[in-house]
């Protein structure tokens, strides 16, 4: 399911790069579904920060995955933590990186037995 918001203002992204970070989150989301009846949502928006001025343009991935225990959410951006299988513990931690080098940044909420959703907020250039 997709919710894009049509006009964007602009950010600077680098586009070698950081489609490499959705897939990721995208890859990711879809093997916590695994091969139940789920759903994954992609949404884009803007939005204005709260703690600092400017604005950012953030975009959403939710799955209705089996979500994360209490123990997983406390690694998931530390290296080499895994939890999936063939899983190198890379992934996040370069998606991460990734965002941060765009001068963003990363969230997450999840819930066991429900799912998980990450948020990506990247600062609009003038």
């Amino acid at each position: 399911i997709t919710h894009l918001y049509k006009s964007l203002p602009r950010v600077g992204i680098d586009i070698a790069h950081f489609p490499e970070a959705i897939m990721n989150l995208l890859d990711n989301a879809i093997r916590a579904i695994g091969g139940r009846d789920g759903r994954l949502i992609l949404t884009s928006a803007p939005g204005q920060y709260i703690d600092r001025p400017g604005d950012y343009v953030e975009v959403t991935i939710q799955d209705t995955g089996g979500g994360m225990s209490d123990e997983i959410k406390k690694g998931i951006f530390r290296p080499f933590s895994t939890h999936s299988k063939g899983g190198t513990g890379l992934g996040l931690v370069i998606v991460q990186k990734i965002i941060q080098e765009h001068n963003g940044e990363i969230t997450f909420n999840s819930t066991e037995g429900v799912g998980t959703t990450f948020q990506i907020r990247l600062p609009v250039t003038k």
